[in-house]
C-alpha cells in the first residue's frame, strides 16, 4: 500500500462517521487455548467515530480528540508532531512490519506528547486516557500528513469496556478506517471496482486495526479486530501459521440475525487467572480435563455445522429460525456446563443463567474468560416482546446490566455526512450527549437495513 505524503485527495470526504461492531464468543472459550475450535460473532453493539474537519484558515492547525465516554479531551498542534521520524519509518520499514510492530523511535518521540494528556486526572484515568490517545496518535503519524487541516475526532461506543465484548478492537477498527478513508488509502464502499478491491480494503482496515490492538494490548490474537472488520461469524483454532499468527481462521458468509441478550455481571475478572485455573486442572487431572476440552471442541464443530447449513444463513422467519435458536441454545447449555466443570464460572454468572433460563425463553452461557464478566443468552422471542422485556427487568432488578442486541451481519461501515440530507440527518449534539445506545445510533442515522440507509459497508 502506498502511503501518501502530499495533500489528501480531493475525493476524501470532509466530514464522515465510521462504525464497527463488538464481538461475542459463542463457543469454545478456554478450549481454544489448547488447539480446539472456537466461534466468534459480531454483535449489534457498536463504536462510532465522527470525523469533523475544520474549515478555518488559521495557520495554527490542531488535532483534537474528544472520546466522550471516557471523558478524554485533548489537542496537539499539528506542526509540533514528529513528522520527520514518522516519515523515516514509513520509507524504511515494510508495510507488513509497519502494521505488526511498534517502531521504538516513533513511540519514543510521541511519549512527551502523550504525557501532556489528562495531567490533572487520577492515575487510573490517566492510564486509560493515555493508552487511547497514544494508540490513535501513533496510527495518525503513520497514515496522515503534515498538510492536514484541523480535525476533531469524536468517539462514542455502546460496547461495555472490559467485559470481553471486543470494545478495544471495535475502537481500533474505527481508528484504522477513519484514517485510511480520510487520507485516501482505500476505496470507499460502493466505489470498489470488484471483489478484489473490496477484500483489499477490508484487509488494509484489518491490518491497521491490528496495529491499534498491539498498541493497546501488546499481543492480541487478531480475532476481535477481524470480526469487527468483516462482520462475519469467524471460526478459529490454534495451529495454523503465516498471516494469522498461528491461527487457522475461517469466515462464514451466511448467518441469520438472531436476537441475544448480553448480561454484565458487574463482577471484575482476570483472564490470566481463569486461564491458569484450566492449566492447573490439566496438570492435576490431564485425562479428565482433555476429555472436557475435546467435548467443547465437538460442540463447537456441531454448532458450526448447524450455522452453516441454516437456509442460506439469511433472516429465516418462523419455525425455522426458532429451530436454529433451540439447536444452538441446547449446545450453549452443554458448552456452559463443561466450562463450569473447568472451574471458570462464578456465582453471579450462575445466578444470571438461572434468572434467564428459568423463564423458558432463553439459552444462556458465560462468554469470554469467565470468572465474572458477561453471559450471552439466545432469545426465542422478538425485541420488545413481553417475554424479553420481563427478562431485562428481572436482570436489572437484581443489579445486572442487560443489553438486548443481535448477532449482527454488519462489519465496519461508513457514512458521508453530506449524504445525510446535507448533513441535517446527523444530530451532533445528541451524538455527543446521548446516554443510551439507541440515542447514539439515532443521532448517527444508523439504520443499516433501511432501504434508504445512508450507511455503506465493504461487502
Amino acid at each position: 500500500m502506498t502511503i501518501h505524503v502530499g495533500p489528501i485527495h480531493d475525493t476524501a470526504p470532509r466530514d464522515f462517521i465510521v462504525s464497527a461492531p463488538g464481538k461475542i464468543i459463542l463457543f469454545g472459550e478456554h478450549a481454544v487455548v489448547y488447539g480446539k475450535l472456537a466461534i466468534a460473532a459480531p454483535i449489534g453493539m457498536r463504536t462510532f467515530l465522527y470525523v469533523e474537519t475544520s474549515t478555518s484558515t488559521t495557520p495554527c492547525r490542531k488535532l483534537t480528540l474528544h472520546f466522550h465516554d471516557i471523558g478524554l479531551e485533548h489537542s496537539w498542534n499539528l506542526s509540533c508532531l514528529p513528522w520527520s521520524i514518522a516519515y523515516g519509518a514509513r520509507y524504511r520499514v515494510s508495510k507488513k512490519t509497519l502494521t505488526s510492530t511498534i517502531i521504538p523511535e516513533l513511540k519514543h518521540a510521541l511519549e512527551p506528547l502523550i504525557l501532556t494528556v489528562s495531567p490533572h486526572h487520577d492515575e487510573t484515568t490517566q492510564r486509560v486516557h493515555r493508552t487511547a490517545a497514544s494508540t490513535f496518535l501513533y496510527m495518525f503519524m503513520l497514515l496522515a500528513n503534515p498538510f492536514s487541516a484541523s480535525c476533531t475526532y469524536h468517539l462514542r461506543s455502546t460496547i461495555p469496556v472490559g467485559a470481553g465484548l471486543g470494545s478495544s478492537a471495535s475502537i481500533a477498527v474505527c481508528f484504522s478506517t477513519a484514517l485510511l478513508v480520510q487520507y485516501s488509502h482505500l476505496s470507499l464502499p460502493g466505489e470498489c471496482s470488484d471483489d478484489v478491491d473490496v477484500m483489499y480494503s477490508l484487509g488494509s482496515i484489518n491490518e491497521w486495526a491490528l496495529l491499534g490492538e498491539i498498541s493497546m494490548h501488546g499481543q492480541p490474537s487478531g480475532i476481535d479486530n477481524m470480526v469487527a472488520t468483516v462482520g462475519k461469524v469467524i471460526s478459529f483454532r490454534k495451529g495454523g501459521g503465516g498471516e494469522h499468527a498461528g491461527l487457522q481462521v475461517e469466515a462464514l458468509d451466511r448467518f441469520p440475525e438472531l436476537l441475544v441478550l448480553i448480561a454484565n455481571s458487574m463482577q471484575s475478572r482476570s483472564t490470566a487467572l481463569e486461564v491458569r485455573k484450566v492449566l492447573d486442572g490439566k496438570t492435576r487431572e490431564p485425562q479428565a480435563t482433555e476429555t472436557i476440552l475435546n467435548a467443547i471442541d465437538h460442540i463447537a464443530e456441531l454448532a458450526l455445522m448447524k450455522i452453516a447449513s441454516h437456509k442460506d444463513g439469511k433472516t429465516a422467519e418462523g419455525g425455522e429460525k426458532r429451530a436454529l435458536v433451540r439447536q444452538l441454545g441446547h449446545l450453549m447449555h452443554m458448552n456452559h456446563g463443561l466450562l463450569v466443570a473447568l472451574g471458570v464460572s462464578h456465582p453471579k454468572l450462575e445466578h444470571i443463567r438461572d434468572l434467564v433460563d428459568s423463564t423458558g425463553h432463553g439459552f444462556t452461557k458465560l462468554t469470554g474468560a469467565g470468572g465474572g464478566g458477561c453471559t450471552i443468552s439466545l432469545l426465542e422471542h422478538e425485541r420488545g416482546s413481553r417475554e424479553v422485556v420481563a427478562i431485562e427487568e428481572r436482570l436489572r432488578g437484581n443489579g445486572y446490566q442487560a443489553h438486548v442486541t443481535t448477532l449482527s451481519k454488519y462489519g465496519v461501515g461508513f457514512c458521508a455526512l453530506e449524504e445525510c440530507a446535507g448533513g441535517k440527518g446527523f444530530d451532533k449534539a445528541a451524538f455527543i450527549r446521548g446516554g443510551e445506545a439507541v440515542e447514539v445510533e439515532r443521532a448517527a442515522v444508523y439504520r443499516p437495513s433501511a432501504h434508504d440507509s445512508v450507511w455503506k459497508f465493504w461487502d
